[in-house]
């Protein structure tokens, strides 16, 4: 059960990466580059904040 929810959070963190090269390819200066690598850490935080609340449910 664990590896699923692993693996749930990684397709997060992927996705998230994936959209930070496309984003960061479509820039049209530095500015939206580093705008879009923050959305993407946001992002990867997020998929780990959700990830870290599932365990804890599983746990309890």
């Amino acid at each position: 059960m664990g590896e699923l929810r692993l693996a749930a959070s990684e397709g997060c963190e992927a996705e998230a990466m994936r959209g930070r090269k496309v984003k960061k390819a479509a820039a049209k200066s530095e500015e939206e580059a580093s705008e879009a690598d923050l959305q993407t850490a946001k992002k990867q935080v997020e998929a780990a904040d959700a990830a870290e609340n599932k365990k804890k449910q599983v746990q309890m």
